[in-house]
C-alpha cells in the first residue's frame, strides 16, 4: 500500500512539473480549438484579462483562440498589456528585425483561412502598451472560430507576470458610417464658414 501511494505521489509530482514548465514558457496560449475565449459581447463590457506567465526569453508569441458568440460581426479587435511594472512590456511587429507580424486566421467553409490585408496600430509609448488589430475587409462573424497571434517583449524588465486585456469591436453598420460621414461634413463645412 504504501508502495502505491509512493508512486502516485511521484506521478502527482510529475505531472504538477510537466503542467507547470509549460505555462512558464515564455510564448503563451490562451483556449484551443476545443475550448476557446468565448465573447458574447463586444467593447469594453467584453473584456477579458488573460494571464501571462513570462519566463526566459522573455519575449514570444501570445496567442489567442476566440469564438464569437456575440450577436454582431467583429471589425477589429484590440489588446492591451496590464499588471504591475508593465512600463517596458511592448508588442513587436515587422518593424522589428525579427519581423513579427501579427496573424489572424478565421474557420470557415471546412478550413483556416489567415486574413488577407490585416492591419494594426501599435502604441508602446503609453505604460500598458496597446495594440489594434483592423479587419473590416474579412470580419470575425457571428458564430465564427478564430485564433490571433501577436509577438510581446518583456526583456527590459522580466515581468513574471502580466496580463493581456483583450476584447472586439463591431462591424459598423452602413447607417451608423452615414452619419459620422454627414456629421464630419457638417463641422468641416461649419469650419470653412468661420
Amino acid at each position: 500500500m504504501k508502495a502505491l501511494k509512493f508512486v502516485a505521489a511521484i506521478l502527482v509530482c510529475s505531472l504538477l512539473i510537466l503542467f507547470t514548465s509549460s505555462a512558464l514558457a515564455h510564448d503563451g496560449e490562451w483556449g484551443d480549438q476545443d475550448n476557446p475565449i468565448v465573447f458574447e459581447d463586444v467593447g469594453l463590457p467584453a473584456e477579458v484579462n488573460l494571464a501571462h506567465y513570462d519566463a526566459p526569453e522573455w519575449k514570444g508569441w501570445a496567442k489567442i483562440w476566440l469564438l464569437n458568440w456575440s450577436s454582431e460581426d467583429w471589425g477589429d479587435f484590440h489588446l492591451k498589456i496590464k499588471g504591475f511594472n508593465i512600463d517596458n512590456v511592448d508588442f513587436i511587429d515587422g518593424g522589428d528585425p525579427d519581423g513579427f507580424d501579427p496573424e489572424l486566421w478565421i474557420y470557415s467553409g471546412g478550413s483556416w483561412d489567415e486574413v488577407t490585408g490585416l492591419t494594426w496600430n501599435i502604441d508602446n509609448d503609453v505604460v500598458g502598451a496597446t495594440m489594434d488589430l483592423y479587419f473590416y475587409d474579412n470580419p470575425i462573424e457571428r458564430w465564427d472560430l478564430a485564433w490571433l497571434r501577436v509577438y510581446t517583449d518583456n526583456r527590459a524588465d522580466e515581468c513574471s507576470l502580466f496580463y493581456v486585456a483583450a476584447h472586439p469591436t463591431p462591424v459598423p453598420e452602413p447607417a451608423t458610417i452615414l452619419l459620422l460621414g454627414l456629421g464630419t461634413c457638417g463641422l468641416l463645412r461649419r469650419r470653412k464658414r468661420e
